[in-house]
């Protein structure tokens, strides 16, 4: 078990970081919010296009067609040493950040 004291206070306690995320269900595609760190992404089925009403939204920090096919994006540094674990170093293609 781990030691709250060495957790920041801004950090999500490990035992209920899902009810961060919250996911809704569409025919064929899926918006997943992460609302710990205020992003959200659409997910929409290979081979369709993404639904242009949430593309023009603007309120998606990510589009992705599901399955993804061709490399990894990361959106902070630390995600970097598990990846490189995986041998997966080479599949990051993009750091999408501040």
């Amino acid at each position: 078990k781990y030691d709250p004291i060495f957790l920041p206070a801004n950090q999500a306690n490990l035992d209920d970081t899902t009810d961060y995320l919250e996911i809704d269900y569409f025919g064929y595609y899926k918006i997943v919010k992460n609302n710990f760190h205020n992003k959200s992404y659409l997910l929409y089925q290979c081979g369709a296009e993404p639904p242009q009403e949430e593309v023009n939204s603007g309120r998606h920090d990510l589009i992705l067609p599901v399955p993804h096919k061709g490399g990894l994006a990361i959106t902070q540094t630390p995600q970097i040493p598990p990846l490189e674990l995986l041998g997966l170093r080479e599949e990051i293609i993009a750091y999408i950040g501040d």
